[in-house]
C-alpha cells in the first residue's frame, strides 16, 4: 500500500521493502529509508475513512525539500526534539544488516540513561534530525546549535497543561514537541505543585507533571505513560524525572510506584532488545556469525515487583541483554535438558567474568566466553523462581 501510493505521488525510483527493519527503501544508493512502524501503528488506529490520510501524510513528510544548506539559514527552523537513546543503535543496526558502508550518526548529546537530546529540522510535515555531519558541515558545534533550538522552542511555550486526574497534569501543546518541555523547568513550576514535582515524558507528544509527595498520582502517572506508549509509539524515556539544579534528572520513587514502574521500564527494555535482536540476526547471517542472541523476557510473580530474564545454553555462544537473572541451561547430546540454574545477573558476571560487555550499543549487549564448569556453579547463590 505504501509503494503503491508511492507510485501515486510520481515516485519512479526502485523501492524495496525490507521485512525484518520494517522499512522501504527508495534508489539504489540506501540514502532514503522509510521505517514503517510508527505509520502502520497509526494506520491501525485511525478510522477507515481517515487511513489514506495516514499514509499520504507519512509520505508527504518523507518527500520534504532539501533542507537549506548553512546554519543561518536554518537556525530558526531549528528545534530540540528528546528520543529514546536506542533509536541511534536501531539506526546503525539497521545498515549494518544490509552494507558495511559508514553509519551517518545523528548529532546527539546525553540527556539520561534512556534518553538523548537531538536537534531537528523542523518543517510543515515533519522534523528531520540533524547528522553530526550537517553541524561539522555548517561548522558549528551542538551546543551553539541547541541554544538556538531552545530559543525557538521558548518562543512557541507558554504554559499548556489539562489537569487529566485529580493532581496529575498532562502537556496539551500538541504539536510534537510537547516532551521537549521537559528542558524548560519554570513552566513546570506554574503549575503549582510544590517544592518537588516529578514528570513523565513516555512519548514524543506526551508530557506528565505531578507531585513526588502524591503517591496516587504518581501511581496515575505510571499508568497514563505506559497507556501511552502502547497506543502511540513514539517511545522516548520509561524513566521518572525531578528537577536538580535547573535540568531533569532521574527520579526513583518508593513502593508502592517503584513496583509499577519497574514493569513500565522493564517491558520498555525487553521491547528495545526484542527490535534489535531481529537486525542483529539479520547481520550475523550476512556476515556468517555462529551466535545466539538470546532475548529479555519479563516476569512478575504475584505480590512481587517484575524482573527481566535471559538463557544462556552451555556450549552456546552467545549475546545476552543485561537483564536482571540469567538462566543457566545444560542440555545432553539429544537436546534433553539436563538441569538449569537461576543467578542474579552481578552474581554470575561477578564470581565468573564469563561475561564481556560487546561494544558501547544500547540497551547493553555482553558476550559469553567460557560456560561456568560444575565447581564454579556449586559457589553460586541460586534464585527459586
Amino acid at each position: 500500500m505504501m509503494t503503491d501510493a508511492a507510485r501515486r505521488r510520481g515516485e519512479t525510483q526502485p523501492i524495496r521493502f525490507d521485512a525484518d527493519a520494517f522499512s522501504l527503501t527508495i534508489g539504489t544508493d540506501d540514502t532514503r529509508v522509510l521505517y514503517l512502524h510508527n505509520v502502520y501503528r497509526d494506520y491501525c488506529q485511525a478510522g477507515k475513512g481517515e487511513r489514506a490520510k495516514v499514509i499520504d501524510v507519512f509520505l508527504a513528510a518523507a518527500s520534504q525539500p532539501p533542507r537549506p544548506a548553512t546554519f543561518a539559514q536554518c537556525r530558526q527552523s531549528l528545534l530540540p526534539i528528546l528520543r529514546r537513546r536506542a533509536m541511534s543503535e536501531v539506526l546503525r543496526l539497521t545498515q549494518l544488516a544490509d552494507n558495511d558502508s559508514e553509519h551517518n550518526a545523528r548529532a546527539m548529546l546525553p540527556f539520561s540513561e534512556d534518553a538523548v537530546l537531538m536537534l531537528g529540522y523542523d518543517t510543515e510535515h515533519a522534523v528531520e534530525p540533524l547528522a553530526a555531519s550537517d553541524l561539522k558541515a555548517w561548522g558549528v558545534s551542538a551546543e551553539e546549535c541547541l541554544a538556538a533550538a531552545l530559543d525557538n522552542l521558548r518562543d512557541r511555550s507558554v504554559c499548556n497543561f489539562d489537569e487529566a486526574l485529580p493532581g496529575v497534569f498532562l502537556s496539551a501543546w500538541n504539536d510534537t514537541y510537547d516532551s521537549s518541555r521537559l528542558l524548560f523547568p519554570d513552566i513546570v513550576h506554574q503549575l503549582n505543585l510544590g517544592a518537588d514535582p516529578v514528570m513523565m515524558m513516555p512519548t514524543r507528544s506526551r508530557l506528565i507533571a505531578t507531585s513526588a509527595n502524591n503517591i496516587a498520582g504518581m501511581l496515575a502517572m505510571v499508568d497514563l505513560a505506559q497507556r501511552f506508549a502502547d497506543q502511540e509509539g513514539r517511545q522516548v524515556s520509561a524513566l521518572m524525572y525531578r528537577f536538580h539544579k535547573g535540568r531533569a534528572v532521574e527520579y526513583v520513587p518508593a513502593e508502592p510506584v517503584a513496583g509499577q514502574l519497574k514493569l513500565f521500564q522493564s517491558q520498555s527494555l525487553a521491547s528495545e532488545y526484542e527490535l534489535q535482536k531481529g537486525l542483529l540476526e539479520k547481520f550475523h547471517r550476512r556476515k556468517g556469525i555462529d551466535i545466539f542472541v538470546s532475548s529479555c523476557k519479563v516476569l512478575q510473580r504475584a505480590g512481587e515487583s517484575a524482573f527481566t530474564m535471559c538463557t544462556w545454553t552451555e556450549g552456546v555462544s552467545s549475546l545476552l541483554p543485561k537483564t536482571d537473572v540469567v538462566v543457566l541451561v545444560r542440555l545432553d547430546g539429544s537436546g534433553k535438558l539436563l538441569d538449569t540454574t537461576v543467578l542474579a545477573w552481578d552474581e554470575l558476571a561477578s564470581k565468573t567474568g564469563a561475561l564481556k560487555l560487546l561494544d558501547a550499543s544500547y540497551p547493553p549487549r555482553y558476550r559469553t566466553t567460557e560456560f561456568p564448569p560444575k565447581a564454579v556453579r556449586d559457589t553460586l547463590v541460586t534464585i527459586a523462581l
